[in-house]
């Protein structure tokens, strides 16, 4: 039920807000071909398990995660998928003898508590690791069960360091024991949309790391960092 009401947000949102270009304005789509030239890749590796494909300073990228974050629109998050998906194929380059034929790669989307996701009526970052693996299905595939967000925790942005982010989603996770054997050996990358100290990514992978998953290679992937 909550995913078809998702589903008709998203498209109620798409009709009530035409689309303009949020670089220039101009009429027909979220992103223009002039603007899409203003966004340079940006791929940054955070830390050894942790990537960014695009830079948060650059206000059509900002622009694009605000869209697809707090208005569900799908073509943000078809935009912002693709820029993804091309990310997590550059990064798992290095990574080929791990990869077994025939097996998918795991996209696990950051979750939220059910109170959250039911107030906004969508998990962007669930969108955006569906619309990954709407590029590559016979690659990816989306787990969206395996790990639960226990309890809210205040928006990371209103945190005022490092330390104070991290302590903010400590142990806010868990994995979900009847669901373990589904990343058991498995290569799986933890999927959200904004990273900045990586804290919130960096405590998922804990988690998963912690329990007794044992996945063959865990991996965190944000479409920008800040």
């Amino acid at each position: 039920m909550l995913d078809l009401f998702s589903k008709l947000i998203h498209i109620v949102g798409d009709l009530i807000f035409p689309n303009v270009c949020v670089g220039c304005k101009c009429a027909g789509s979220l992103l223009c071909p002039n603007c899409e030239t203003k966004i340079d890749t940006d791929f940054t590796e955070k830390t050894d398990q942790i990537f960014a494909i695009l830079p948060y300073h650059n206000k059509i990228v900002r622009d694009l995660i605000w869209y697809a974050k707090y208005r569900g629109s799908n073509e943000a998050i078809k935009i912002l998928g693709a820029y993804l998906h091309t990310g997590i194929l550059r990064r798992l380059e290095d990574e080929q003898a791990l990869i077994t034929e025939n097996t998918k790669i795991i996209l696990l989307p950051v979750p939220m508590t059910v109170r959250h996701r039911r107030k906004r009526g969508w998990n962007q970052a669930e969108q955006l690791a569906l619309a990954v693996a709407e590029q590559s299905p016979d690659n990816f595939e989306v787990i969206t069960e395996a790990v639960a967000k226990i309890f809210e925790t205040p928006r990371q942005v209103s945190c005022r360091n490092k330390t104070e982010r991290l302590n903010n989603v400590k142990n806010s996770f868990k994995v979900v024991a009847e669901k373990t054997n589904q990343l058991v050996g498995r290569i799986v990358i933890v999927v959200d949309d904004v990273t900045t100290t990586g804290a919130t990514l960096n405590e998922v992978l804990s988690t998963i790391a912690k329990s007794q998953t044992k996945p063959r290679l865990l991996l965190g992937a944000a479409v920008a960092h800040g």
